[in-house]
């Protein structure tokens, strides 16, 4: 009786595992930061859009390190 006890107790804890898995967070570390210089920026409030409507443009931006060297050519 206490061997079926402990079998019932061991498929209901198994079963529970397999029906409420917990949530695992594989993303947790440290994210890259943009650091964004604004040329002649206006004396006043402005809003600063980083999206483009064209991704080949995309490429004509120099991305620098944070030396200040250039990443891409």
């Amino acid at each position: 009786m206490k061997r079926k006890k402990l079998l019932l107790a061991a498929f209901i804890s198994c079963l529970l595992v397999i029906v409420f898995p917990t949530p695992s967070y594989a993303d947790m570390g440290p994210k890259d930061e943009p650091t964004v210089y604004v040329e002649n920026p206006p004396n006043q409030v402005y809003y600063l859009d980083l999206l483009t409507q064209n991704s080949s443009s995309y490429f004509e931006y120099h991305f620098l390190d944070k030396n200040g060297e250039e990443l891409w050519p």
